[in-house]
């Protein structure tokens, strides 16, 4: 019989002991080790021993009473010890983990069925990735060979994503955020001085504190926490250099910021930052349009209407985006008045020099139109002038061109002048001419029978034929009588006229006579 393993199959002596005859029996000594039955069961000697021992044959003819016994050795080989300690659990970050150590005897082969194991005990963790996982161990002793069975744990490594600002403008805080797998929270911290609101939050905003500021930067540090038993990875961490970018000042400088409409106003914008700045003003002005807003250092600004305007500025790091708003300022525009007036008569004549002038002045605040302060100038050779709302002057009985003024003047400095002339003249004059011809042949002003007058002020002419018949009236000295009557040429005659005029001075003048119609 070939040499058995420890760990075979029991051998059935009835096949493969080629005993003769067929029948006999199958025994052992006292102490021998192996026969179970008819065969030899290995697993009967001591464990990784082996061993040899004997078994004997023994067949009689029936009846015969005469025993023979035949016996041979036999061979158990010792099998090997294999065993597999336990595996101490590994993170998925090992790279690659030997586990040679935890197999006994040394010199067996690995294996797996699911993790990535060299014959050498290399295990791939990476590549195998987190989970419990089978590993066999296989050591041959003999030609015997033994397997042992265990398992490796990979523990999976926390990921961490952080969203950190990179900058932030001073004075704002920080919003972070992390999220993670394989851990059960994280922490954060910081090298500078600020505060977190709460520095176990996933999402936690951080306050920057003096330092910071000063210091125009800080470092944040966050890591994963893990309440895992017998935790082997190590946790996921990010730092994060963050920088601080100061906010420029700015400021407005206005000149001037009070005053009578229009008003225009210059504006300055000041900032410590003027090499990278962008500015955006509105001067509070909507009904100037497309002009109320302005990005340059300076602007002019021109207020139309009186009121109270509120001016803005925002510099902003075109750089950094950061930006100030500056301290608004303020813009008084107080109404100027529209200084205009009439006069009773703007022609007259020595014997009407008496002038009585209307005050037409406007303002946007029309209450207050008769506060204002008024000044006349009446433009004769005294200077003479009056303070009155709707004064009446006379003048001296001397003809000439008089450039009569109103100044308006409000509380607050804001002033508008009007300038109208007067022509006072000799006393009144009238022209008749004795005869016409509308007829088209003569000179053209002969064409029509006109008056000429001057220094009047109301005028009314009627023609007369021979029978009394009125074949012309008008009160328009410019109109003159065409020789039309009654749709048809005058006949050529002498028609009687009757003129009545008025002077400035209303003295009633009448003059009559006649005018010859040629034809």
């Amino acid at each position: 019989l070939p040499p058995l393993c420890q760990n075979g199959t029991p051998a059935d002596l009835t096949l493969v002991a080629g005993a003769s005859p067929f029948g006999g029996t199958w025994t052992q000594k006292i102490g021998g080790l192996g026969l179970q039955g008819t065969s030899i069961n290995p697993a009967l000697f001591p464990a990784f021993t082996g061993g040899t021992s004997y078994v004997y044959y023994t067949y009689d003819i029936p009846g015969n009473n005469c025993p023979v016994t035949d016996s041979f050795q036999f061979t158990i080989k010792p099998i090997p010890n294999t065993q597999i300690a336990s595996i101490p659990k590994v993170c998925q970050d090992a790279g690659f983990n030997n586990i040679s150590s935890y197999g006994t005897p040394s010199g067996g082969i690995w294996s797996s069925t699911a993790a990535t194991l060299s014959a050498s005990g290399q295990v791939d963790v990476t590549a195998t990735g987190p989970g419990v996982f089978p590993v066999n161990y296989s050591v041959t002793l003999n030609g015997c060979k033994v397997d042992a069975a265990n398992s490796i744990e990979i523990q999976e490594s926390p990921t961490l994503t952080v969203v950190v600002p990179p900058a932030a403008c001073e004075g704002e805080p920080f919003n972070l955020s992390a999220s993670y797998t394989a851990a059960t929270g994280v922490q954060w911290s910081s090298q500078g001085d600020g505060s977190f609101n709460n520095s176990a939050a996933n999402a936690p905003v951080y306050t920057p504190g003096s330092q910071d500021n000063a210091s125009q930067g800080f470092v944040i540090t966050v890591f994963t926490t893990n309440t895992i038993a017998n935790d082997v990875c190590a946790p996921a961490s990010r730092n994060f250099n963050v920088e601080i970018h100061p906010i420029p000042s700015a400021d407005i400088i206005g000149n001037p910021l009070e005053g009578c409409e229009p008003l225009p106003v210059d504006f300055t914008a000041l900032t410590d930052q003027a090499a990278d700045a962008d500015y955006t003003w509105n001067f509070g002005d909507p009904a100037s349009g497309a002009n109320n807003t302005g990005t340059n250092t300076k602007m002019t600004h021109e207020y139309g209407q009186q009121g109270n305007y509120t001016v803005t500025l925002r510099v902003t790091n075109n750089k950094t985006s950061c930006f100030r708003d500056a301290n608004p300022v303020q813009v008084l525009v107080h109404p100027t008045p529209d200084a205009d007036f009439k006069m009773s008569r703007k022609v007259t004549t020595v014997a009407a020099t008496d002038i009585k002038l209307i005050n037409l002045t406007r303002i946007d605040q029309p209450a207050i139109a008769r506060d204002l302060d008024y000044t006349w100038e009446f433009g004769d050779a005294q200077n003479s002038t009056s303070k009155a709302f709707n004064p009446a002057f006379e003048y001296p009985t001397d003809t000439g061109l008089y450039i009569v003024t109103l100044t308006a003047v409000t509380e607050h400095g804001c002033r508008s002048v009007h300038t109208d002339s007067l022509i006072i003249g000799p006393d009144i004059t009238v022209f008749i001419p004795n005869a016409f011809s509308p007829n088209l042949y003569g000179p053209e002003r002969n064409n029509r029978f006109y008056v000429n007058a001057e220094g009047y002020e109301t005028f009314e002419i009627s023609i007369f034929s021979r029978w009394g018949e009125k074949v012309y009236y008008s009160t328009d000295i410019t109109e003159g009588w065409d020789g039309i009557f009654k749709g048809e040429p005058a006949q050529q005659d002498v028609y009687m006229y009757v003129v009545n005029v008025t002077s400035f001075a209303g003295k009633p003048y009448t003059f009559s006579g006649t005018i010859t119609l040629l034809r």
